[in-house]
């Protein structure tokens, strides 16, 4: 409440609005962190969501920010289908079991998969000549642009 209206998001735990509690000024609160926009919060009760603008979080870790490993690959397609893969599992987290940083790395969840390849174009495999799977990045952005009013995304 004490820092000034403005337009960057200020992210924290909730169910609405993207997980936004107010718009602040840019320079923020001096504790809050300012995170780029293309990643994932998820709140401390499993709520995910994908934040397409760079984003305030408030400072006393109540959101968890997941960051894509490979930026050039993840898009706001692959962002929104994560999510959805990780709300999923919402009903595992409560008040007694919280989503912190411990739990968050732990967590799997199942996304689409296809057998790596390598640069010659033929399928990777193990040293016990079992077959590498990486995700479907591509299967990922593709389902989500089939949905009903994808082209409102």
């Amino acid at each position: 409440d004490e820092c000034p209206n403005g337009c960057v998001p200020l992210v924290s735990s909730g169910s609405l609005n993207n997980g936004i509690v107010k718009y602040i000024d840019e320079e923020g609160d001096g504790k809050a962190q300012l995170f780029k926009k293309n990643q994932l919060t998820v709140d401390m009760f499993g709520q995910a969501y994908y934040q397409p603008a760079n984003f305030y979080s408030v400072s006393h870790g109540r959101v968890n920010i997941l960051s894509p490993k490979n930026a050039n690959i993840f898009n706001s397609y692959i962002g929104l289908f994560i999510c959805s893969v990780i709300n999923i599992e919402q009903y595992r987290f409560s008040y007694n079991r919280a989503v912190y940083k411990t739990v968050i790395e732990n967590l799997l969840i199942k996304l689409p998969a296809k057998q790596k390849v390598n640069e010659h174009n033929k399928p990777e495999v193990d040293k016990n000549g079992t077959p590498i799977y990486e995700p479907n990045w591509q299967y990922m952005e593709d389902f989500i642009k089939s949905l009903p009013y994808a082209d409102l995304i």
